[in-house]
């Protein structure tokens, strides 16, 4: 689906244009912008990152009198591709030929006097004449409809970055009929674990010890102990080994 990537006034960037494909590696030495590639691709799809505050060390050289542009082209030629339809359906304003085979997304940048910074989203299969990409309350456009960014930096707690992932994919997971028969499944299996727990001669002998114990207050009272082990939340005790 990615088919380019157009950068221009941006940081270490003055002007530059990458072909792409759905999964790229980038490889360089240190302070040659692979870094800076990342970030304007995640300024554009990362809905968390709009938030950060632009700098004027974020315009190349410092030229905050240009505009920063940031244009990914995306290949929609194949019809049959379901994020294809999902972006087709979500921006159907913003594609104006049945058979358009290049699409693109552009975040630009402009430093105003009056209004201060001013980011502006465009989308289109026309790039001469993208139409603006509509928001969905605060700092959230129809662009996030179709796009989810999980990045995970070089440093990082794998634990806490998974848990992120693994919450940004199930919020939009829905139960299908096997997994609520699988769901039942393991409630009966718990329910199993319970009374075999309540079985193990170590709960049996804590049950009779208190018995024992309380017969010399009152020879009627007893207790019972039983075991509750649930499971509340499925995913919860998910654990990633590498």
């Amino acid at each position: 689906m990615f088919k380019s990537l157009r950068l221009k006034n941006f940081r270490n960037f003055e002007e530059i244009n990458i072909e792409l494909k759905d999964k790229n590696i980038i490889l360089g030495l240190n302070d040659v912008g692979k870094s800076n590639l990342l970030h304007a691709l995640r300024w554009v799809f990362d809905k968390k990152l709009r938030l950060e505050d632009i700098h004027s060390t974020d315009f190349h050289n410092k030229n905050d009198k240009e505009p920063i542009e940031i244009v990914i082209g995306l290949d929609i030629s194949q019809d049959e591709k379901e994020d294809v339809q999902k972006l087709k359906a979500k921006a159907h304003d913003a594609v104006t030929k049945e058979d358009s085979k290049n699409f693109y997304i552009k975040l630009k940048i402009e430093k105003r006097k009056e209004e201060g910074i001013l980011k502006e989203f465009y989308w289109g299969d026309d790039l001469n004449g993208l139409k603006e990409i509509k928001t969905k309350g605060i700092n959230y456009l129809i662009l996030d409809d179709v796009f989810s960014v999980i990045y995970i930096p070089s440093h990082v707690e794998t634990i806490k970055v998974f848990n992120e992932i693994k919450k940004e994919i199930l919020k939009d997971i829905v139960s299908t009929e096997d997994d609520l028969k699988i769901g039942s499944e393991i409630k009966e299996n718990f329910e199993k674990v319970n009374e075999n727990i309540q079985k193990l001669s170590s709960v049996v002998k804590i049950e009779d010890e208190i018995n024992d114990n309380l017969q010399l207050f009152d020879e009627t009272y007893k207790v019972k102990i039983t075991s509750q082990s649930v499971v509340d939340d499925l995913y919860k005790q998910l654990k990633i080994y590498t």
